[in-house]
Parts: structure tokens; sequence; C-alpha cells
């Protein structure tokens, strides 16, 4: 897909340098002239109307995306709109980066994966206003589309069905192949067939996926919107001299007559010998299929075909070549057409078995929110949810996703089981389902990452377990406060729920007389107040009592509080779980209403 993105302002030009290193290969800037300078080789700059110069790339770009406002990209595209079958995917995204809007080709051009793209590249929010994604409802033209299926109907009945869904109509389904996984997601409203003949006496919209030819049902057609999907397999033997016509009109006249579809055709097979035979190869490339061989001893393990003959094992070593080579290709699966033969050409067809609908062993990935607003979660931990099939966390965590992410599965868990959490998290993965368990902050600080690895010591059975990064609490008080954490700092948890006081306390003292930073985490709890009195005593012992400490509550939430003080007449009735208190060094200091930690640039200045 290759992507233009078009910028007339310096800001934009900027965020566009940005999101063109993010979105990576097959992406072009296009900048005004003024603002080229400074973005690199690859920028384009572009002089005169910008209406002009976006009629060029419209015409031959799959992706078009205007840092613009949203209604001076409508005016300057509206002119070059020819039919959603033909017209790019166009994305609008404004200046400040906080929004990437779909704007046409939705679905037929991929302009609402494009928002996504760009929305977790720059950390934005996508905004998707087409009803069937408004809705949660699968979207009828993209049925299948991770698998390969290919539409076989028109624009007109596409529409049709497509409106029976989004108006809550009843749709009826019906499969012979391929693997049913898909209706997980589909409304149970929809009526599952059992057959053609239900689906044609019920007489409303539906949706046929099958490799079937369907010519018997022609009158029906303008309602049902009908898939193809690859489960056919072709198998060709062939002698020298074939032509690639022959073996097509071979190959169209079985799939003919046993009443099979060519758009179902997944790949061709054939005996390794023949591979660079001209007339094959022609035929792959002009069938758009992939070509594969497989060698005598392969073919001739293969058991049972109904076409074996002793005069082939003799002349290429094994008793068949197209049935055996169709079996093969499709994962032993059934042999559905039986050799056909011309002069120089043999066929046979396979189909090959519905796949499992998910893996043995799924993936878990550990995720750390950050301080709590989401769009300073990392993008990779947004996709990830996005495609996970269950959310674990906390109660607490997981509402502000349930708005981000509707329609998803979520599993709910209260603060102090964080053991029934990750064990949960665990054997969802290991059913083969792609798990996300979140953490707020860092998963690897205070959060859920190790206590998933310690669960998984020794196990055989472990499911794969990715973790993604987030912004830790320490960072992002720090942020509000200023720059604290400019030299060496540690973090010390003032909870004794799982580590011994004597030990926080041990740990205190070394980090206090080490002149570190430092940043404690649950400093106290509505009954846990005596630890934090306590944790100042230690540091008083080193530290003088006009020591700057900066205490950030909620940060980046709704009822989010900054506030510095001496570490002598620390507010403790304002400090709880919720609280994050950096207490500076000997080198921190406040600037008007920051807390900075000077790291020495000053007296460098002065020795030089």
């Amino acid at each position: 897909m290759t992507v233009a993105i078009v910028a007339i302002t310096r800001g934009g030009a900027r965020l566009g340098a940005e999101l063109a290193a993010a979105l990576g290969q097959d992406v072009e800037l296009h900048v005004a002239e003024r603002w080229a300078s400074g973005l690199g080789a690859a920028a384009k700059p572009f002089r005169g109307p910008l209406a002009e110069y976006l009629g060029g790339l419209f015409q031959r770009v799959d992706g078009l995306v205007m840092i613009l406002a949203l209604g001076a990209t409508v005016r300057l595209i509206a002119p070059l709109l020819s039919s959603k079958r033909e017209d790019p995917a166009v994305v609008a995204v404004d200046e400040s980066g906080r929004f990437a809007i779909s704007v046409v080709g939705g679905h037929g051009a991929k302009a609402n994966k494009l928002a996504e793209r760009i929305a977790d590249a720059i950390a934005a929010t996508p905004v998707i206003t087409t009803a069937s994604e408004s809705l949660g409802l699968p979207a009828i033209d993209l049925l299948g589309e991770e698998l390969g299926w290919k539409l076989d109907a028109s624009a007109a009945t596409v529409t049709t069905v497509s409106a029976a869904a989004v108006n809550g109509e009843p749709i009826g389904v019906f499969q012979d192949a391929c693997d049913p996984a898909w209706r997980r997601a589909a409304p149970e409203e929809w009526r599952r067939m059992a057959n053609l003949d239900e689906l044609a006496a019920w007489g409303g919209p539906g949706i046929v996926i099958t490799d079937a030819a369907l010519d018997h049902w022609a009158p029906y057609r303008d309602r049902w919107v009908v898939y193809r999907p690859p489960t056919l397999v072709l198998g060709v033997g062939c002698s020298s001299g074939v032509t690639a016509g022959e073996i097509e009109a071979l190959a169209r006249a079985a799939l003919v007559e046993d009443g099979l579809c060519w758009d179902s055709l997944a790949s061709v097979a054939t005996i390794d010998q023949r591979l660079e035979e001209p007339g094959l190869r022609q035929f792959a490339d002009q069938a758009r299929l992939p070509l594969h061989g497989f060698s005598s001893e392969q073919l001739a393990a293969v058991s049972g075909m109904p076409s074996s003959s002793a005069q082939v094992a003799r002349l290429v070593g094994a008793p068949g070549v197209c049935e055996p080579a169709a079996v093969l290709e499709s994962g032993d699966g059934e042999l559905v057409v039986a050799k056909r033969k011309s002069a120089r050409a043999t066929v046979a067809v396979a189909r090959r078995p519905a796949t499992a609908p998910a893996p043995a062993v799924g993936c878990l990935a550990v995720i750390g929110l950050g301080p709590g607003r989401l769009d300073l979660t990392a993008p990779l931990a947004r996709r990830t949810l996005r495609l996970a099939d269950v959310i674990i966390g906390y109660r607490g965590y997981l509402g502000p996703l349930m708005a981000e992410i509707p329609g998803g599965e979520y599993q709910a868990f209260e603060l102090g089981r964080e053991v029934e959490r990750a064990r949960a998290a665990i054997e969802r993965a290991r059913r083969g389902q792609r798990v996300a368990l979140v953490s707020s902050g860092d998963a690897g600080v205070y959060g859920m990452a190790g206590l998933v690895f310690e669960l998984l010591e020794d196990q055989d059975d472990a499911p794969c377990v990715e973790i993604i990064p987030g912004i830790t609490a320490a960072q992002a008080a720090a942020a509000l406060l200023g720059a604290p954490l400019m030299l060496d700092f540690a973090a010390i948890n003032l909870s004794d729920l799982l580590v011994p006081w004597d030990a926080i306390e041990r740990r205190l003292e070394a980090v206090a007389a080490a002149d570190l930073v430092i940043a404690l985490y649950n400093p106290a709890s509505s009954r846990r107040r005596e630890p934090l009195a306590q944790a100042c005593d230690v540091l008083l012992r080193h530290r003088s009592r006009s020591t700057p400490v900066g205490l950030v509550r909620e940060a980046y939430r709704p009822d989010q509080r900054v506030r510095i003080a001496d570490l002598g007449d620390l507010p403790m009735d304002e400090v709880d779980m919720k609280t994050i208190i950096i207490v500076g060094n000997s080198s921190t200091v406040r600037l008007g209403d920051r807390l900075v930690t000077r790291r020495g640039y000053s007296r460098m200045k002065k020795d030089g």
C-alpha cells in the first residue's frame, strides 16, 4: 500500500516526518516547499495550489494522509472523487496529532485500518464512522479478508446486505467450506442455515461461504453476498510441450463438471521434475496461483489414489502425479475431483481441511498501561490490546479500556487477587487465546510481569510471554514536578505486604546515606500510616529538613494533584496509595514551581 502524507504547515511537516518514519516503507512525505528544509532528502517539496498537486497524487497512491483540518480535506478531495471502488483511502490528521479520521474508503480502500495504523504510530485516537464499526458488527465487504476469501457479489448486493445488518435485520448464513471460526464475531441474531435450500426458502438477505459454483442458485444471488475461500488445490501432471491454454481448459472443465468454483483455487502442485515446464509455469503465473512441487518419493507415499498407474510409476517413480500432488498440497485434505486427462495434461482437485480456530498454545502479553491516560499508553500496547481475545486486570484499570475498546472480552479482579489474575491469564493463553494482562505504570516495575514468570517457572507447556513496557509512576510524577530524576535515583516501595519492614528500613537507610534521589511507591493507605512517618525519620537522619520533596497524586488523571513541600514539613494527611513521593538529594532545588536536580552543567560551565 503506497501512502502519501501531505502537509502545508510547519507543525504539519514535522508531524508528517514523524509519521512517515513510524509507518515505514512505501510512504511518501509531501510538504509545502517553505517547510521542506531540515526534513531530509525523503521529503518531497511542492509549490503552487495544493488542489492541483493533489490531483496527481490521488490517481496513483493507495492512501492519502492529509495533515489538515477535516473540512479543508473534504473540500480539496471532493472534485477528485470517482467511486468507492476506485478512490484511494483518505485520512485526515489534525496538526496536533490527536485524531486520525477515516474520511474516504473506510472498508474497500482500507482507510479505517490506515487510520488505526496512524493512531498507533503517533498515539492518536482513530475516528471511525462507518456504521458496522460503530455498531460493533463485522464489515460485510471484508469478511474473511485475512483468510484470503474473494468477494463474489455485486456492489449493489453488498450494499443491500450491509444495510440489513446495520438496521438490525436478521441475516442468513450458510457455510460449507473453510474454517467457520469467524462466525464467533457475528451477531447471535444472524441465522445459521443448514443448507442452501433452507436459505433460499427463508428468502431474506444472506451470506454464503462456499467453493461450490452456485449456478443453480442464480435467481437468489441479488440478495446473497458470496465469498470464495481458498480451499481448492489443483494437482497437475503434464508432458513436455504442454501449453498453458491446455492446462487451463482441462482444469476449468473439471471444476465445472464437479460444480466447483475457479475462484476458490489456492495453489497448483505437481512433481518437482516439472516445475520448470514453460507451459505449466505460464499457466500458474496467468492464474496468479503459487506453484509447488513434490518429489516422486513423496507422491508415491500417498496411498488410496483412485487412478494409480504402473506405467506412470515406471516413468516418474510414483504411480500418480496430479492426484497425490493435490492431496499433499492441500495438507492431506479430501480428493474431490479425480484425475481428468487431455493429450498432454492431467488434473485433479483436493479440498483443504478446515483449520483449527486457534493454535494449541496462545500468547500472553503483559502490558504496562502507563499512568492512566490512554494517550500515554505506548502504541504497541494499544495495538496489542485491540488484537487480544481477552483483557485481564484489576477492575479499576479496565473501565477506561472498555470505553476505548468496546465489544472486547474483559475479566476483572479486585485488589489483592494478583496471583489469581496471573493464573487466569496463563490458563487462557494455554487454551490458544491472545491474552492481555494489564498493569498500571510499567508491568515490570512493581507490576504483574515478575509474578507471571514465577508461576511459569519449570512448566513445559508455558505459552509465549511478551512484556510491553509503559511509563512508570515515578516517570509520570517526575514529569509533572519538573526534572527531579536527572541524577542517580532509587525506587522503594513502602508497602510491607510482601517485604518485611526491617528490610525496607535498611534499604531506605542505604539510599538516603548515598545521597540518591528517592521515589517512594505506596507510601501510605487508610490503615497503614506509620511506615511513612518512620521513613521520614530515616531520611531526616541524612538530609536536612529543607530538602525539597514532590508529591503527586493521581498523575495524569482527572483528580491529579501536584505539590512541592519540605521534607521536615511533609503533609502526611494528603498522602495515600495513589501518591508518589519524590525526595530530592543535595543537588535538588526549587526553580519557581518546578523541582529540578542539578546535574552539574553549571559547574562544567564555570570550570570551562
